[in-house]
């Protein structure tokens, strides 16, 4: 009877800690998801990355199998652009990625989807291109296009909704006047 028991509360004990686990887990992911939004005059509007900010961490692979990570060795500018599938804006600036060979010395860029593009949507091969839905988590992206700069000191420089290629050109020229 005793060992009995003893082993009732040890399950005990042990199923008190495994409820503790799971409640401590489910309250970081409510914090993470609350802390994705802020009331601005009594409106709730999810919270969108601001120049200044850090560039959160990633590492992922691209098509080709290269590990990409926030820090470029070269102590270049990051572009990040994000897209979709069902975007029409992002297969009009895709095609057109490969007018900026010339910049290729200037700024890194990285083309990110959450899910993978349909062939009429590809990327140039000579473009690193990331299948990654945690990036545009991390990074907050609501609608696409998307173009995230961020500098060498991995500090965002720029966030825009692209609606067309010019943009991004102005963007990378540092041009912020006509972004928008």
């Amino acid at each position: 009877m005793e060992t009995f028991l003893l082993i009732s509360v040890i399950l005990l004990w042990i199923v008190v800690i495994a409820l503790l686990v799971l409640f401590l887990i489910f309250s970081k992911l409510v914090v993470r998801f609350l802390n994705g939004f802020r009331v601005n005059g009594g409106k709730m509007e999810a919270v969108e990355m601001q120049p200044g900010e850090a560039v959160p961490f990633f590492r992922e692979k691209d098509q080709a199998g290269v590990w990409h990570n926030q820090t470029d060795e070269q102590v270049r500018p990051t572009l990040l652009l994000f897209v979709n599938n069902t975007c029409g804006t992002c297969k009009a600036i895709l095609q057109k990625l490969s007018d900026l060979k010339s910049m290729e010395n200037e700024i890194r860029l990285l083309v990110i989807a959450s899910s993978p593009l349909d062939e009429d949507k590809e990327v140039p091969p000579s473009i690193p291109f990331l299948l990654s839905a945690k990036m545009s988590e991390q990074f907050r992206v609501r609608s696409v296009p998307m173009a995230v700069l961020y500098g060498s000191d991995d500090r965002l420089q720029a966030v825009q909704k692209l609606e067309r290629f010019e943009q991004l050109l102005f963007l990378l020229k540092g041009d912020t006047a006509k972004v928008s």
